[in-house]
């Protein structure tokens, strides 16, 4: 006689549970006669009003008498000769809104920002540490010695409370902002 393996031991058991299992169920709990079926109907607004709040049963009384959205904007695409076809993205400008929006961006380009202003913007100082020629200052995390550059702007010199950059001609002072109480 062959011995069985431990997975087909395991294989054995887990069909003689199933079987016990099926057998309590047919015998002992009447399943045969399977799931137990449910009714459901649909209910105008009018009977769902009771369950509802006096509040709400307002806004249905209200709103029983009015057509749906989508009969609403079928009317509209018809009042206004619109093709659903030639729409092809609902929330893409019109051109002549894009042509307002061009001139704009045009006209800001005109005042574009000086580099030191650009780098006042973008950049915040965060720490800086006091001590003669081995001061530093941490800018947008970047830890910074003196004369190191970050962003084209070379760091000259730092005080109790800012630091001071500059890139060619341009001088730049970044102030410590002052912490929230």
């Amino acid at each position: 006689m062959k011995k069985l393996t431990t997975q087909q031991k395991a294989c054995i058991a887990i069909l003689a549970i199933a079987l016990v299992a099926l057998l309590v169920d047919r015998v002992f709990l009447g399943g045969a006669s399977g799931p137990q079926s449910a009714e459901a109907q649909l209910t105008s607004p009018r009977s769902l009003n009771t369950l509802l709040p006096k509040p709400l049963q307002a806004v249905v009384d209200e709103r029983a008498g009015r057509p749906p959205l989508i009969e609403k904007l079928q009317d509209l695409t018809k009042s206004q000769n619109l093709s659903l076809a030639e729409m092809s993205e609902a929330f893409r400008l019109s051109d002549e809104w894009r042509a307002e929006v061009g001139s704009v961006s045009v006209r800001l380009q005109g005042r574009s920002l000086t580099p030191a202003q650009r780098f006042v913007r973008t950049h915040q100082l965060e720490v800086v540490m006091v001590g003669g020629a081995r001061s530093r200052a941490v800018v947008n995390n970047k830890p910074l010695q003196l004369n190191q550059q970050i962003d084209g702007f070379t760091l000259v010199s730092v005080t109790h409370n800012s630091a001071v950059f500059v890139c060619e001609n341009q001088r730049v002072e970044l102030l410590m902002k002052k912490p929230q109480d």
